[in-house]
């Protein structure tokens, strides 16, 4: 039995929105994980049926069945490790995905509020190629406003449930009917310093950039409004 965190019962929040040649393609391709000895549980291929994602990926990346596998796969292969890294730096183990305890600096809201400093264990990027897995085809999503120029986009989540859900019962209307969802990869996120588990963790791996550099949407692999 697969370690899901009880997610089987949200599965259909992915799909509301569905579009029968996108399920068969993401189908064929999960089928060829499994026929390369790579197989990956079901339910984490199911954000890539997601028409709004999908659709928000560059053409590049939609059109080349093999670039959009090692999205899949890698993607898939983080979200599945989380339960048991999470695990393993609770028993004391910082050798593995989660590491030591990082602290934030002290930076102010666009408002000139101060945000709260925040600490939590470092996200080591660098083990995931140990263990097969390529940071820069696994996908991270953030809930923001779009911009033309860079801004602070310290908080992403592997979880695109979370996020969708979150910009419908989080985001105020006013801010909603603007509101994007990007799709960044691990890789980039993390070129800010570095990454700490983020303390609203949730089924994902839900991490916060350590430095305070601005991000810009451009760099970002996709986004995507619902």
């Amino acid at each position: 039995m697969s370690d899901l965190g009880g997610l089987e019962n949200v599965e259909f929040a992915y799909t509301r929105k569905s579009n029968p040649i996108i399920d068969k393609k993401i189908n064929n391709l999960s089928q060829q994980l499994k026929e390369q000895g790579k197989g990956i549980d079901t339910f984490y291929a199911t954000p890539f049926k997601n028409p709004d994602f999908y659709n928000a990926l560059p053409q590049q990346v939609r059109e080349n069945d093999e670039s959009l596998l090692q999205y899949l796969e890698n993607t898939a292969r983080f979200n599945e490790i989380i339960t048991k890294e999470r695990t393993r730096r609770f028993q004391g183990d910082m050798t593995g995905l989660l590491a030591e305890e990082v602290t934030t600096t002290e930076t102010t809201h666009a408002d000139k509020r101060a945000r709260r400093i925040e600490a939590g264990h470092r996200v080591n990027v660098d083990y995931l190629y140990t263990i097969g897995v390529n940071p820069s085809k696994v996908l991270f999503f953030r809930v923001t406003q779009p911009s033309t120029t860079p801004k602070p986009e310290y908080y992403w989540t592997s979880d695109l449930f979370e996020t969708i859900e979150g910009l419908h019962r989080e985001i105020p209307p006013e801010h909603r009917k603007k509101a994007i969802v990007l799709i960044c990869d691990l890789q980039t996120i993390n070129e800010n310093g570095g990454l700490i588990q983020d303390i609203n963790d949730d089924s994902g791996l839900s991490v916060r950039q350590i430095g305070i550099d601005a991000f810009d949407q451009n760099k970002a692999l996709g986004r995507f409004s619902t």
